[in-house]
């Protein structure tokens, strides 16, 4: 007998993944808008597969609701939306592309939206296009920087690290590394910058490390505090990473000049609705110096459809 999977992101793979998931399974393709409704979908029918993606979070009541379940499937590194300690406890096994360094040094996107994201804070575009809309053709107001000669710090020296370390390099940037693993620096021409010293020293800092139980709320007020009076801040790694409220304080206190961000704490659950009232949307409503993209920066056509392909074939290469 074939697999039974349910599938809730199958508008973001290919026909080819498709069909060979269909291949060899009962597949059931489904969307739903909110936790709510996945629950209740859950509660009366039965798989042993889930692929799955942001905004639908496979937790304990989820689990518990699924006694056949054996294989989660995720196309993502970071694993917030998925309770990894109690799909341990029921042997079920997390399938993603957590670990998959050598794919995965292909997958350019959120690299790139990192340095988008930057250029946006420092040139101050998005003001200035609605500007433009708004019928205005002013420049004093758009005032920017530069980033040739300044400093970026980048926090976490793996895979997107090392990506924007080359970015800045094009725009003839200082570049000072920090990652608590002495084998990521590999043969980087790189050294690993005390973080005290890169904070101190730099005008940008970016931050690339993986979300978990070690790093939750690291980047706190101690860090800024430390950090280049009027420094800006990016992050595309997770929300969870930052205290937002120390970030909050940090803008309001001018410790920190900007911050751009494509992560909140919990957004990886969110069922397409920020949270309502959310302190930094509140502030970015309010103020010019955050921006806020939701979420998207791994969301780029030819990373969706490789990165999919690549965890279809690898929970098949699994099972078979």
């Amino acid at each position: 007998m074939g697999r039974v999977i349910l599938h809730l992101e199958s508008n973001r793979y290919s026909d080819e993944a498709l069909s060979k998931l269909d291949s060899m399974s009962a597949l059931t393709k489904l969307s739903f808008d909110t936790q709510d409704e996945f629950q209740k979908y859950i509660d009366e029918n039965s798989f042993d597969t889930i692929f799955t993606r942001l905004g639908l979070n496979i937790d304990e009541k989820i689990i518990e609701a699924s006694p056949d379940l054996k294989y989660i499937v995720t196309s993502t590194t970071g694993l917030n939306h998925i309770n990894i300690d109690v799909a341990a406890k029921r042997g079920i096994h997390v399938v993603s592309l957590k670990g998959e360094t050598e794919f995965l040094n292909s997958i350019k996107s959120t690299a790139e939206h990192t340095w988008a994201i930057l250029l946006v804070l420092i040139r101050k575009l998005d003001l200035a296009i609605a500007d433009v809309k708004n019928g205005y053709w002013r420049r004093a107001p758009f005032l920017s920087t530069e980033l040739d000669q300044k400093t970026i710090g980048i926090i976490g020296y793996g895979r997107l690290g090392k990506i924007v370390a080359k970015y800045a390099e094009v725009f003839d940037m200082k570049v000072l590394i920090n990652d608590i693993d002495p084998n990521a620096y590999g043969k980087s021409s790189y050294e690993n910058t005390p973080l005290d010293i890169l904070l101190e020293q730099s005008d940008i800092v970016s931050i690339h490390i993986p979300s978990n139980q070690e790093n939750l709320k690291f980047f706190n007020k101690e860090l800024i505090e430390k950090a280049k009076k009027g420094f800006i801040l990016i992050n595309t790694s997770r929300g969870e990473v930052v205290n937002e409220a120390d970030i909050l304080e940090g803008l309001v206190s001018k410790q920190i000049s900007g911050v751009a961000t494509d992560v909140l704490y919990g957004d990886s659950t969110w069922e397409n609705r920020s949270t309502a009232d959310h302190p930094m949307v509140a502030y970015a409503n309010q103020n010019t110096n955050l921006i806020i993209t939701p979420h998207m920066g791994g969301y780029a056509y030819e990373s969706i459809i490789r990165t999919r392909d690549f965890i279809t074939n690898k929970y098949l290469n699994i099972i078979s």
